[in-house]
């Protein structure tokens, strides 16, 4: 199954595929899509950079011309011993004097490397800032990639809801799955809100008063609800905000009838 541009951007395939947090499969679609989309090879070099951005960061190497004029500069001021002459009163000034450009040398030293060190300071500071955006997304796009593979299981029963006359223009599907033990909600259609209204769902089993599950509302397109084994019907009513521990009759929306 080919995966669209829109999928490898709002999931973060891409940022996973740096990451190698893709599993064997995924890789394989996401490389096909790479050949078959150009413009994901750019997208592509702007995270790999990214994350270089990072890792180099952290090193601070200074330029090689600060060594040489260090040695250089120590070279230019010493005075060689002489084994033949007692020290003389001018020994104690070039000693003097070498101690000083030494001083001067490492000076200069510690104010290059600080200055690189505070440069590298805020360069690692967006680094880290892009880092964390990247994990936070990689987070995101392996919730959403579970959910895709959840929805695409050879095992789901997916059921539309029989929806009720006051709410007959409403769409939703339900894929439940008694092997994973999950339940998710594909929203369609549905009634408009209150601002102190949330939808329901409900399960309901023979001889057993209504179950209250899972309350939501319409910000999200796929809604992952409460699975609860055993039960005949699920249902969906409208409900002050915050849910209710007993349906709401006279607001509900519909039901889904699951196989036994």
């Amino acid at each position: 199954m080919d995966i669209s541009l829109t999928d490898i951007r709002d999931y973060g395939l891409l940022e996973l595929y740096v990451l190698g947090e893709l599993a064997p499969s995924e890789r394989m679609r996401v490389e096909e899509a790479i050949r078959q989309y150009p413009e994901l090879k750019t997208e592509l070099a702007e995270i790999e950079h990214a994350f270089k951005h990072y890792a180099f960061a952290k090193t601070v190497t200074p330029e090689p011309r600060v060594l040489d004029q260090a040695l250089k500069t120590i070279n230019a001021s010493s005075i060689p011993p002489s084994p033949q002459q007692p020290p003389s009163s001018g020994g104690g000034a070039g000693l003097s004097g070498l101690f000083g450009a030494l001083a001067l040398v490492l000076a200069s030293l510690a104010g290059y490397f600080w200055y690189q060190t505070d440069q590298a300071k805020d360069a690692l500071s967006v680094a880290e800032a892009e880092l964390e955006n990247c994990i936070t997304t990689s987070k995101g796009t392996n919730e959403a990639v579970a959910v895709l593979d959840d929805l695409q299981r050879k095992d789901n029963q997916v059921v539309a809801i029989a929806a009720t006359d006051k709410y007959a223009s409403t769409s939703i599907f339900i894929y439940n799955n008694p092997a994973t033990e999950r339940n998710y909600l594909a929203l369609g259609d549905l009634p408009e809100l209150g601002p102190d209204q949330s939808f329901q769902l409900w399960s309901l089993k023979e001889g057993v008063d209504p179950i209250p599950l899972t309350v939501f509302d319409d910000s999200e397109t796929i809604v992952p609800v409460s699975f609860e084994q055993g039960t005949g019907t699920y249902a969906i009513t409208i409900e002050q905000r915050g849910g209710a521990t007993s349906p709401n009759l006279d607001q509900l929306i519909g039901t889904f009838g699951m196989a036994g």
